[in-house]
């Protein structure tokens, strides 16, 4: 069998056990990378959990979409790690509709915690939506992930066309060929039902080199929040829990906490209706 892409003859940067699309993602981030970066992943190989919550500002709460903060945290001992904040323009946020929407995140580190934005360290990591006329199998939604200050292509994140499924690919940085499927089922009574503490399922699944594996190799999880159906009601919002399950390269652990960002803002921010 002919290896995917050319990231699969490469070595690792340092010796691990991982299946063949963690090579890939590891090894695409060799040379070159930025101090911040570097730090990042070290923080994220010690990491078996994460969450990422939308932090609430009372602006937040008017007519008007501001732009959006994220606070990723360890999901085992809440400790702050990251701050990914959005930089999208007024009219991006607010006069293109649904799937068309452009929008632009950097995540920083947080070497004291999180003490308000001035806190943000040195940025590791640009997140790029651009901006396309989406219909239907047409232009479909995609966010690309490079390294900050480089520019070094991290990876992509593809919304595809799908029916009765809220479907996220992973895509390999070179030759684009889908990675990961992140597959979420509309027939969640929780999508429906928003009660605070249920949870939408997304199990993310390997994809192999000729077909769909149907391994399920991590999971994120929508939870919802009282702040998500009475925002006046509670300082607690939008949240995604990132479990990374089997997954050991750091490299891919980046672009899932970067896959529940662009789930969020793809299915379930109000910019999205």
């Amino acid at each position: 069998m002919e290896p995917r892409s050319t990231f699969h003859q490469m070595e690792p940067m340092e010796p691990m056990e991982v299946s063949a699309p963690d090579q890939i993602l590891m090894n695409s981030a060799v040379g070159g990378s930025s101090a911040a970066f570097i730090k990042a992943k070290k923080i994220l190989s010690q990491q078996d959990a994460l969450k990422v919550q939308q932090i609430r500002r009372k602006r937040d709460m008017c007519s008007l979409d501001f732009n959006n903060w994220y606070l990723v945290k360890d999901g085992n001992t809440g400790k702050d790690l990251f701050f990914v904040q959005e930089n999208s323009t007024c009219m991006e946020r607010n006069c293109c509709s649904g799937e068309c929407k452009a929008w632009r995140m950097e995540a920083s580190l947080l070497p004291n915690g999180w003490q308000g934005p001035e806190s943000a360290g040195a940025p590791f990591l640009h997140l790029e939506r651009p901006f396309s006329l989406t219909c239907c199998c047409i232009n479909r939604p995609k966010v690309i992930a490079t390294e900050v200050p480089g520019g070094q292509n991290v990876g992509t994140l593809t919304d595809p066309f799908a029916c009765c499924k809220l479907n996220t690919t992973v895509q390999d940085p070179e030759s684009l060929k889908p990675v990961y499927s992140v597959d979420g089922s509309i027939c969640q009574p929780s999508l429906f039902c928003p009660f605070p503490g249920m949870k939408v399922d997304f199990p993310v699944k390997e994809v192999a080199v000729t077909q769909w594996s149907g391994q399920t190799v991590a999971r994120l999880h929508k939870v919802w929040t009282l702040g998500d159906c009475c925002p006046c009601c509670s300082k607690e919002w939008s949240s995604f829990d990132v479990d990374f399950g089997d997954v050991r390269n750091p490299g891919f652990k980046l672009l899932l906490m970067s896959t529940a960002i662009f789930v969020q803002m793809a299915f379930f921010d109000k910019r999205a209706q």
